[in-house]
């Protein structure tokens, strides 16, 4: 099964390769109206003109489409949700308020410049505990309690760690290691299901000291070793 995050590239770059083909149609009706007028014949100049801007237009969106889809790769792929295995099939959750570098594209996928990881998926503010907050990528409110899901969590100076947790799986674990953009991405066992809001904040809740305790872990191994975290981080 394809990863979601190349699916929607893919589909980006597909959409992209569309305004190319017809961006060339009408600049080849151009090109033949162009050879006929030079060959003595009496033509329309308005639909050419308006054939022309179209190509330019078409040409323009598509190269843009283009380039901001493999913008987003590899890196932004691979860090939008916590680990780069196949998508496992929960709804997903999107901040359809977050700012996007373009316009055609969500906000998970076209970061600004000066956005944290996990740009684009939303902050639950509900969650927020001594300044801690999750941040949810699989949905939370669903007909039927999930039992697995991905998110991250937000520290109080904004630094951001992956977060992969099942209902069934180890109790804490660490599946990535600290990065350029986060401190890591744990696999975490929650003690419950979740089906709302209240499931969520309760489960992070009953979490959240395991993450506490392995963030200042490395805050004091980066401290120890004088090594500085780029951006925001410690």
């Amino acid at each position: 099964m394809k990863n979601w995050r190349t699916v929607v590239v893919t589909a980006t770059m597909l959409t992209s390769f569309f305004y190319l083909v017809l961006s060339m149609i009408c600049l080849a009706i151009v090109a033949a109206t162009v050879n006929l007028w030079t060959n003595g014949a009496e033509i329309d100049v308005a639909p050419l003109v308006v054939f022309f801007f179209a190509g330019a237009s078409l040409t323009a969106r598509g190269a843009w489409l283009f380039w901001t889809a493999m913008r987003t790769t590899p890196e932004q792929r691979t860090m939008i949700c916590p680990i780069s295995e196949p998508y496992r099939g929960e709804p997903f959750r999107i901040d359809r308020n977050a700012q996007s570098a373009a316009p055609e594209l969500p906000a998970f996928l076209a970061w600004p410049e000066d956005a944290p990881v996990y740009h684009g998926f939303p902050v639950v503010q509900e969650s927020e505990t001594d300044g801690w907050f999750y941040g949810a990528i699989s949905d939370y409110e669903c007909d039927t309690a999930q039992d697995d899901g991905d998110g991250f969590i937000v520290a109080p100076d904004d630094s951001r760690a992956g977060i992969v947790w099942d209902v069934e799986g180890s109790e804490f674990e660490q599946i990535s290691p600290p990065d350029s953009r986060r401190w890591g991405v744990y696999g975490v066992r929650f003690p419950k299901p979740v089906g709302c809001v209240g499931d969520l904040v309760r489960n992070f809740r009953a979490v959240l000291p395991l993450f506490q305790a392995q963030y200042e872990l490395i805050k004091d191994e980066r401290t120890s070793t004088s090594t500085q975290w780029p951006g925001r981080f410690f």
